[in-house]
């Protein structure tokens, strides 16, 4: 069986999947993504509010740094194509000790994954409930009830989520048993005025919040006077299950005292505040390897919780399961 005939799946289209699809499209593989949400992306999201869409927020990751490698190849290819571009933030504080650039998608987080997309089968809205072995592959299964069977499934939704769509695989749950993934509670928030606070980033800004930023100062978005603000692990597991209305008051409340004071005049005049929970946000205890892998190796599981919470960790751990895969499939090759 060539590469092109192998039946491979994909289950997710955020930076994990699509980095693995983009691999085996290269070599020549044609891979289908399984996408429960109506658009690509997962946590690299951009929303759009006001009567115009003027209003834009990036209420998931901020941005993106690389340290080197296949990556940083990648985001210089993609800023020479315009989908990336450098952020220049005013730091409030300056802590975090890391002077490399910052990038971010233009004009939205997830355009820095529409090149990758490019060309591969994603069908978007389709939520897979069910993974099971068979004796010529592995059985896909959706919420409406579709079935189809492939030789490679490669799995890239959070470690909880795979551990509910795994249960019977005794093999893939021994390994990510200890991954953790802290939630995160994110506060979009559009003024009518600029405030004159001298900052666009503020990290470690209390010990209930733990960003802000001016999302208006990334490049392709806008002059309208957007802000994120995002709650600290704690805070957010504690909030967890609180109505999605309470919680935007809340945090309104703390990020109109946080910018009073930081700028020490009266927050204008709020033109709209939603709050956004992503219950599976940050990795708190990694798999410290780039993916789980099934007995025979036809199932392989990963995403940033494999490695780390940034963005390059999603796209090492896409990589490395393409990679095998690919190699794999030469070694099948060979022996026949």
């Amino acid at each position: 069986m060539s590469l092109r005939e192998l039946r491979i799946a994909i289950v997710g289209a955020g930076m994990t999947g699509l980095a693995c699809a983009d691999r085996l499209a290269r070599a020549g593989a044609r891979p289908v993504i399984f996408e429960k949400s109506r658009g690509i992306g997962g946590r690299m999201a951009t929303r759009r509010a006001g009567d115009d869409g003027e209003l834009s927020f990036d209420h998931g990751a901020q941005y993106i740094r690389s340290r080197q490698g296949a990556f940083s190849d990648l985001l210089e290819r993609l800023e020479a194509e315009g989908s990336v571009g450098h952020w220049t933030a005013r730091r409030y504080d300056t802590t975090e000790g890391d002077d490399r650039a910052l990038f971010v998608g233009t004009p939205s987080m997830n355009s820095l994954l529409k090149p990758l997309a490019k060309g591969v089968d994603i069908r978007l809205n389709t939520q897979i409930s069910g993974i099971l072995s068979a004796a010529d592959g592995w059985i896909l299964s959706t919420d409406d009830g579709q079935v189809e069977t492939f030789d490679w499934v490669i799995v890239t939704v959070p470690a909880d989520q795979a551990r509910n769509l795994l249960s019977r695989r005794s093999d893939i749950l021994d390994t990510i048993k200890d991954v953790e993934i802290w939630p995160c509670w994110s506060l979009m928030v559009g003024l009518e005025s600029k405030i004159a606070c001298g900052f666009d980033q503020w990290r470690y800004v209390s010990g209930e919040v733990g960003w802000l930023a001016r999302n208006g100062s990334k490049p392709g978005r806008g002059s309208a006077e957007c802000w994120v603000m995002h709650a600290r692990p704690e805070w957010s597991i504690a909030n967890l299950e609180r109505d999605k209305d309470d919680v935007c008051q809340e945090m309104l409340a703390m990020f109109t005292r946080l910018m009073s004071e930081a700028s020490g005049q009266e927050l204008p005049q709020v033109m709209h505040a939603a709050a956004h929970r992503w219950r599976y946000a940050q990795t708190g205890k990694a798999l410290e390897a780039p993916y789980a892998a099934s007995e025979d190796g036809t199932l392989l599981v990963g995403g940033d919780w494999a490695l780390g919470a940034r963005v390059e960790c999603a796209y090492e751990s896409g990589a490395a399961m393409g990679d095998a895969l690919l190699a794999a499939a030469n070694l099948e090759k060979d022996v026949r």
